[in-house]
């Protein structure tokens, strides 16, 4: 890409999107890794951390949309993966941020999960929070508020737990994969259901 630090990265179809330093997102092939587009995210996002922002894709055709956490500016935008234009949810925001519990405060690491075409909307979000009585939390990707749906795995060492996930993903099934990382002595990676059920 040509920048001096790459953040985050996910590969999604035949192509690989970056996330940089700089604050531009980048579009490349996956076969060769030749540059297909790339834009400035600035203007959505000012501020970055490199261990603990994320950067998630899902969908296919129209559906399709890649999603950014910014765990400074505790919101995640939502961009057109053809052009990397800016993606709006349903109620017109570009950015969601979250209240009360469904907050983003400290959130960290991005996942996304669902099937989304053009005529259907079934993606969920999850990022992880430095909190009790749940650090994996689960949001619809599709509202315009972010809507909170549940939050799972207590922080803590023990089995079922987590303390300090930088970085999540899902695959296939729904099925959601948190690596431990950070100064312990915890290193594995916890999965849950779906529903949150280690």
């Amino acid at each position: 890409t040509g920048d001096n630090q790459i953040y985050n990265i996910a590969v999604h179809g035949n192509h690989v999107y970056a996330l940089t330093r700089s604050f531009t997102l980048y579009k490349l092939n996956k076969s060769d890794l030749s540059l297909v587009t790339s834009i400035n995210i600035s203007g959505s996002i000012d501020r970055l951390h490199a261990s603990r922002d994320g950067i998630a894709v899902v969908g296919e055709g129209t559906g399709e949309h890649v999603y950014v956490l910014s765990h400074r500016r505790q919101k995640i935008c939502k961009f057109n993966t053809l052009d990397l234009s800016n993606a709006t949810f349903t109620g017109g925001s570009h950015c969601i941020t979250g209240t009360g519990i469904s907050s983003l405060t400290q959130a960290q690491g991005l996942a996304v999960s669902g099937k989304t075409t053009a005529t259907t909307t079934d993606d969920f979000l999850y990022v992880w929070r430095n909190y009790n009585p749940g650090t994996i939390y689960k949001y619809d990707a599709y509202t315009d508020t972010g809507t909170y749906i549940s939050r799972f795995a207590k922080r803590g060492t023990g089995a079922g737990k987590t303390k300090n996930v930088f970085g999540l993903d899902v695959d296939a099934n729904g099925n959601i994969y948190a690596p431990e990382g950070g100064n312990n002595d915890r290193r594995w990676i916890s999965k849950f259901n779906s529903d949150g059920d280690y």
